[in-house]
C-alpha cells in the first residue's frame, strides 16, 4: 500500500479520477529530480548551511516576545505566523496572554512586512480566552481557504491546553481569520484518551495537552494533523497523528494511521539517556520518505534547568506511518541534528521550534537558538546545499 493509499485507505484508481486532489498531496513532495533533497543529506551528499537570521524584534512593529514561528510558502511568498504577548488589562490571564500575527516576505526571509493580526484571545466563545500559541497553517487550493490550527487556552485555564481552529477565505493570509464556532475543536485529552486506550497501548491513558499541531497535508478532503501530548505523572511525551475533514470530527485509528503514538521516547532513548520523548515536530516529504524534525528532551516537557533539549531527524518510508518503536523509523546517524550553542545549565529550552520551509526545489530549516542568560533568540535560517562533510554549518 503506497503513501497516497495509506492516508485514505483508498485504492490508487480512486485518486486518478480526481487528479486535482492528487496534485494537492503531491505538491508536498519534491518533484525535481535534479534538486538536492533531504534524501541526499541523509546519505551524506548534502549539508545545511546557515544563510541568515530572522530577528522579529528588528522587524517592523516587532518585539522580543514574538516567537514560535511557523512558515507557509505560496507563490514564492513566505508567510510567517508568530505568537506575540499583548497587554491583559483585565488581568484574567496571569500566566500568558498571546495573539497570532502574520507577516510576509518576498525575498526569502531577508525582510518582512508589518504584522497583521490573524487571531486574538477571546475571538471564540470558548477555548481561546487567554492565549493562542503554537500551531501551523495550510492553504487549501481546492476551496481557496487558509486554515490555522493552534494550541489555545481559556480564562482560568478551563479545560487545560486545547486546540483551536480558524479559517480565512482569501488568497492571502494577511488579515483576520474567522474562529471556528466549535472551538476548542480538540479539548484537552480528547484525542490522547483514544490513542492510548487498549491493552496494547504504548502511552499512558493519562496523556493530555494536545498541542503544537501541524497540518501536514490535505488529500481527498482529509487533513492529516500531528500534535504532541504529555503525561504529567510519568513525565513522558509523545507525538500523535489524526485525520479530519472539518476539524470537528477526528479519526485517530485505522487505515492510514499508526494506531498509537507516532513518535515517543523509543526514537531518542538510545542517543539521549533518560529521554522522555518528543514534543514539537515538523514534517517534510520527499519521493521516498517522510522526514520529521522532532524536539527531544530528558527529564520532562516542562523546560527545566540543566536539561538536554535538542532536535533529532527521523524518517520512515512514505508507504507507512509507523507507530513509535517500529523498526521502520530511522534516526539520522551521529548526534542530534540541532543542538544549542549555549552551555549554560540555567538556560532552559535552548533550541526550539524547528521548522521545514519548502520554496520550490529549495529546502530550508529555521529554528530558535537561545542565547545564554538572555531573552534574545538567534533564529537561524539554514539552507540545504549540495556536498557532504560537516552536516550543519553555522555562522
Amino acid at each position: 500500500m503506497n503513501f497516497l493509499q495509506k492516508i485514505l485507505g483508498f485504492k490508487l484508481a480512486g485518486w486518478i479520477s480526481v487528479g486535482l486532489l492528487l496534485l494537492e498531496i503531491m505538491n508536498a513532495l519534491d518533484q525535481s529530480a535534479s534538486a538536492v533533497t533531504v534524501d541526499d543529506f541523509w546519505r551524506g551528499a548534502a549539508h545545511f548551511e546557515q544563510v541568515g537570521e530572522i530577528d522579529w524584534a528588528a522587524a517592523p512593529d516587532g518585539n522580543t516576545t514574538e516567537s514560535s514561528s511557523w512558515f507557509t510558502v505560496r507563490s514564492n511568498v513566505w508567510y510567517a505566523f508568530n505568537r506575540i504577548a499583548i497587554p491583559d488589562p483585565q488581568r484574567r490571564c496571569p500566566s500568558t496572554h498571546m495573539r497570532i500575527i502574520v507577516r510576509e516576505s518576498r525575498d526569502r526571509g531577508k525582510s518582512w512586512s508589518n504584522p497583521q493580526v490573524a487571531a486574538e484571545p477571546g475571538d471564540s466563545a470558548t477555548g481561546d480566552g487567554c492565549a493562542i500559541l503554537d500551531g501551523s497553517a495550510l492553504f487549501d487550493n481546492m476551496t481557496g481557504t487558509w486554515h490555522l490550527l493552534a494550541q489555545c487556552s481559556d480564562v482560568g485555564n478551563q479545560g487545560g491546553w486545547a486546540m483551536c481552529h480558524y479559517s480565512r477565505k482569501n488568497l492571502s493570509p494577511m488579515g483576520r481569520f474567522v474562529p471556528d464556532p466549535g472551538n476548542p475543536v480538540v479539548k484537552g485529552g480528547s484525542l490522547w484518551s483514544r490513542l492510548c486506550s487498549g491493552a496494547a497501548s504504548s502511552c499512558p491513558a493519562t496523556t493530555v495537552d494536545e498541542g503544537t499541531p501541524e497540518i501536514v497535508a490535505k488529500a481527498h478532503g482529509q487533513f492529516l494533523v500531528t500534535f504532541h501530548g504529555y503525561d504529567y505523572a510519568s513525565k513522558t511525551a509523545f507525538r500523535g497523528m489524526a485525520h479530519t475533514s472539518d476539524f470537528q470530527h477526528w479519526k485517530v485509528k485505522g487505515a492510514g494511521l499508526p494506531d498509537g503514538p507516532l513518535l515517543g521516547s523509543a526514537e531518542c532513548i538510545r542517543r539521549t539517556p533518560h529521554c522522555v520523548g518528543v514534543g514539537q515536530a515538523s514534517t517534510l516529504f520527499t519521493q521516498k520518505y517522510m522526514y520529521v524534525l522532532a524536539e527531544s528532551m530528558d527529564k520532562s516537557l516542562e523546560c527545566l534547568p540543566d536539561q538536554q533539549w535538542i532536535f533529532y531527524l527521523h524518517r520512515a518510508p512514505i508507504e507507512e506511518f509507523p507507530r513509535s518503536g517500529s523498526k521502520l523509523w530511522e534516526t539520522h546517524a551521529g548526534s542530534a541534528l540541532l543542538k544549542p550553542s549555549s552551555n549554560d545549565p540555567q538556560t532552559t529550552c535552548k533550541v526550539t521550534y524547528a521548522r521545514w520551509i519548502r520554496d520550490g526545489s529549495s529546502t530550508y530549516i529555521v529554528y530558535e537558538d537561545r542565547i545564554t542568560k538572555s531573552i534574545y533568540l538567534k533564529r537561524r535560517l539554514l539552507k540545504l546545499m549540495p556536498g557532504g562533510g560537516i552536516p550543519i554549518r553555522l555562522k
